[in-house]
């Protein structure tokens, strides 16, 4: 009986080390897949932002405090470094070249 013992081990832990790996590979999966769909998430939020800036500021022509500028340029680092770029850069740019102005 005693040699049973290694052919069990030989055929045991490596069943148990797959099946280990499968599911931590599982849970990789699941959290880079999670982890994309909250940049995304989070990407759309900053970009309505830059949009409701630029409604506001562009479209409807109210002035450009310097704390919104500031939150802006915040907004704008945080959309680019999730990758955002296309129509909110255009926004950005724009919103940019506006002057700061005083709110009454």
């Amino acid at each position: 009986m005693p040699d049973i013992h290694p052919y069990i081990l030989g055929w045991l832990v490596p069943t148990v080390l797959a099946a280990v790996a499968g599911y931590l590979g599982g849970k990789v999966k699941h959290l880079t897949a999670r982890d994309r769909a909250m940049e995304r998430g989070i990407c759309v939020l900053l970009r309505g932002e830059i949009t409701r800036a630029y409604q506001r500021h562009v479209i409807d022509g109210r002035p450009m405090t310097l704390e919104c500028r500031r939150q802006l340029d915040e907004i704008w680092a945080a959309y680019h470094d999730l990758g955002g770029n296309g129509t909110g850069k255009s926004m950005y740019d724009e919103l940019c070249e506006l002057p700061i102005g005083k709110v009454n």
